[in-house]
């Protein structure tokens, strides 16, 4: 497993937009109900991270996100 980041500031506009926005940020949107009604979120903390979350792509803000990479094999027997 490896380690890759992603950073998103100012200076990166595109990455702000393309990942921050219109990735992460909207893959977190889209579970709101689910997130809700599992108990996971309250509505208040979940209006809380939203607005958390966007505050990131404002000029002076960052977003900083560690993702890992892991390759699965399959090993033959026999």
């Amino acid at each position: 497993m490896s380690p890759r980041n992603v950073y998103a500031a100012t200076l990166r506009p595109g990455v702000v937009s393309g990942f921050s926005e219109k990735t992460f940020i909207a893959i977190v949107a889209g579970i709101r109900d689910e997130a809700i009604a599992s108990g996971c979120n309250s509505k208040e903390k979940r209006q809380k991270a939203m607005a958390d979350f966007n505050r990131t792509v404002g000029q002076k803000e960052t977003f900083c996100y560690i993702f890992f990479k892991a390759v699965g094999r399959k090993w033959m027997t026999g």
